[in-house]
């Protein structure tokens, strides 16, 4: 199954994880990713541009023991060279408060994907590629569109 993702449509999908019938909706990038984290044991995000605070996107979810990697780039040059770190920090910071555990973080300097992929018991169970990047912006107020893949 493929949905349309978008910023300013709801989005509803019934979702059968395992035998468990669930229910996702949402009318932004940012309420079908936070309830993909719930859902998951792992999850894989791929944004070039992050939050500078992640304190707000993680806020209320209990993630024990979910395993969070993340690819990013770290430009070593103009503002991002400053302001990318204290992002990072927060990343790990926030996503070890939520897990009870520091996420992995890759760099990949020349990076434009924006991919996000969920997994259950080692395996994919959803995946968004989007040209929303992992930012309030992106997630929430940009006219940004993707496909969300359940296979």
């Amino acid at each position: 199954m493929n949905y349309t993702i978008s910023n300013d449509n709801e989005l509803k999908i019934d979702l059968n994880l395992n035998g468990n019938r669930l229910k996702i909706a949402g009318n932004n990038h940012f309420d079908i990713i936070r309830q993909l984290l719930i859902i998951c044991d792992e999850a894989f995000f791929v944004s070039p541009f992050l939050y500078e605070n992640f304190d707000n996107f993680f806020q209320g979810l209990t993630l024990n023991n979910v395993k969070i990697e993340l690819i990013t780039t770290c430009a070593p040059r103009g503002t991002e060279q400053l302001k990318k770190p204290f992002s990072l920090k927060s990343f790990g910071e926030v996503v070890e408060r939520c897990t009870g555990q520091w996420p992995s973080i890759g760099i990949d300097q020349v990076l434009h994907s924006k991919v996000y992929i969920f997994l259950k018991d080692k395996k994919p169970f959803a995946g968004i590629v989007t040209s929303a990047n992992l930012t309030d912006s992106g997630l929430k107020n940009n006219h940004e569109t993707g496909v969300v893949l359940f296979d």
